[in-house]
């Protein structure tokens, strides 16, 4: 919402008063991810690990572009890497989809991505997830649809895996959270 329509009919909230200059900027209207979060190409983004992994930027591998997001196992019985941007990047309610690409030469070594639908607080309203359940050697893609509930004001996305063990590495790349 833009200070005008705050200010106008309905909600015609704080008449009279006036924008300190500072707003949000209005949610994308492609990808909610920025461009190095999604593809990497200029830095990590905002993935960190959160357990069991090590993330890094990787310049030999990648599905489109020059670069990739690597994630090594560190323990086993799963792993995990997140966004370290809360409340999360700014979305709408709607129809959205959700996909990523994926590589790896181990052996039953999965990746999924759960997109978490967030209101303006913070709360989870809903989740959505996409996967692939055993990564090759070459590039696949795993795509879901998704629906952001009403209310949705941010997405915050995870990935997980539930196998792999010390050393296994795994490639993830254009991910992709949007209308």
């Amino acid at each position: 919402m833009t200070f005008s329509q705050w200010q106008g009919p309905p909600p015609s909230q704080d008449a009279g008063s006036t924008l300190n200059g500072v707003s949000l900027p209005p949610p994308p209207a492609g990808n909610a991810l920025d461009a190095d979060t999604a593809t990497l190409e200029g830095s990590i983004g905002h993935w960190i690990p959160w357990f069991s992994a090590a993330v890094t930027q990787n310049a030999s591998k990648a599905e489109a572009g020059t670069h990739s997001l690597k994630v090594q196992i560190t323990a086993p019985n799963g792993w995990g890497v997140q966004l370290n941007n809360s409340p999360g990047f700014i979305t709408t309610p709607g129809s959205k989809t959700i996909r990523f690409w994926g590589m790896s030469t181990v052996k039953n070594l999965g990746a999924n991505l759960e997109a978490q639908w967030r209101d303006g607080a913070g709360n989870v309203l809903a989740t959505s997830s996409a996967s692939i359940g055993a990564l090759t050697g070459t590039w696949q893609q795993a795509s879901a649809a998704a629906n952001a509930p009403a209310g949705t004001a941010f997405v915050t996305v995870t990935f997980t895996g539930t196998t792999g063990v010390l050393g296994n590495t795994l490639f993830l790349d254009e991910i992709y959270v949007g209308a």
